[in-house]
């Protein structure tokens, strides 16, 4: 009557869409192309940062994850919080004094007491310029320093002292 014919199973064939062979394995992906920086490279291997759980389907990054998928995401700090240099949808944001000035104001240099909570530097890395003012050391105190600031506004002595704060800690 009917001989029982055994098929090989598919031959996997990267960028059709299909997972099949070894794109079934983790790590392993078929977004039916052949392009490098959408997920899948050319080799049927999910790129870093991305994650490919459908056949066939675009593979997708996860902003707050800590693993940066390129070239979607400019940035990924673990986290989806405002204000803290990579935005909730993993975008570079312009600096902050606020948190950037620990690293920057070191040496002669404190961080300014007149830069607003929130304001944004002019790049992505703050400057000493913009979130640091130039210290002495003010062996005669109060008086000592604000003589040897004369007028300058942002200036201020170790000990706590500034002229804008009128001599006040």
């Amino acid at each position: 009557c009917c001989a029982l014919v055994r098929r090989a199973p598919p031959v996997p064939v990267c960028g059709d869409g299909l997972r099949t062979g070894e794109e079934v394995y983790v790590g392993r992906c078929d977004d039916g192309n052949l392009r490098s920086g959408d997920g899948c490279d050319e080799t049927c291997y999910a790129e870093p940062g991305w994650y490919c759980a459908e056949e066939g389907q675009p593979c997708h990054t996860v902003c707050g994850d800590g693993v940066l998928g390129l070239p979607a995401e400019d940035c990924d700090d673990g986290n989806t919080e405002a204000l803290d240099g990579c935005s909730p949808s993993c975008r570079w944001e312009p600096g902050r004094c606020e948190v950037q000035a620990a690293s920057i104001c070191v040496g002669d240099f404190l961080p300014r007491t007149d830069v607003p909570r929130l304001r944004f530097c002019q790049g992505r890395n703050c400057t000493k310029e913009e979130c640091c003012a130039e210290t002495f050391l003010a062996g005669g105190g109060a008086a000592a320093c604000a003589a040897r600031m004369g007028n300058a506004p942002v200036m201020m002595c170790k000990d706590g002292f500034t002229r804008r704060d009128s001599l006040s800690p």
